[in-house]
């Protein structure tokens, strides 16, 4: 989630640039973006201290993840774009806050590993920084050279998905879909696993 956050946000100008959306706008998207991000925190960070922390995560992965495909992907005007900011920037941008919920819960069954896991979180976050940059360039420049991109489909009309951006909004959109990781291992899943086993062993 955090890599596909900040290769976004490297490239949200160039892209509302290539659509046809002048300067202003292409910026103003960024910073509605960055604060969107903020309410994103704050009400994820809530949700967290009062729901089961994998449940929250859940929430920002579907929402950032149909953000992508549904808003982005389907983008070619600045209304839509400026929607896609706005939902991507708040479902995504929460996802940090709930490390502290996530910190909580560990603690409950290990209380000796709340240090190791933020700098686990932290060290997650300044890779994705270090990383989303030149990521998002490879992305570009893969399918930018031979008319085609890295799904295979030729390049032209057919919304962001006929463009060479098609690659890097398929990856911003798969990882984001890696947020729901945490509750596939944390959540009702885990539960049927261990109701299932508890079954077969009586």
């Amino acid at each position: 989630m955090i890599v596909d956050k900040y290769a976004n946000i490297t490239s949200q100008i160039a892209y509302a640039s290539s659509i046809g959306i002048n300067q202003l706008i292409s910026t103003l998207t960024l910073s509605l973006l960055n604060l969107t991000s903020v309410f994103g925190q704050i009400v994820f960070g809530s949700l967290s201290d009062h729901f089961a922390p994998h449940n929250v995560t859940l929430i920002s992965a579907i929402g950032s993840t149909l953000s992508v495909f549904l808003l982005w992907g389907f983008s070619v005007s600045s209304p839509v774009l400026i929607l896609f900011t706005l939902s991507y920037g708040f479902f995504a941008g929460g996802f940090t806050s709930t490390w502290t919920g996530s910190i909580n819960h560990i603690v409950r069954e290990r209380p000796t590993e709340p240090s190791f896991v933020i700098g686990i979180f932290c060290l997650g976050r300044g890779f994705g920084n270090v990383i989303a940059g030149p990521l998002s360039v490879g992305l570009l420049k893969a399918g930018g050279g031979n008319g085609k991109t890295l799904l295979g489909g030729a390049k032209g009309k057919g919304f962001a998905y006929g463009s060479n951006y098609v690659d890097l909004i398929v990856f911003t959109g798969v990882t984001s879909a890696f947020g729901a990781l945490g509750w596939l291992a944390m959540g009702p899943p885990k539960r049927l696993l261990e109701k299932a086993k508890f079954m077969k062993a009586h």
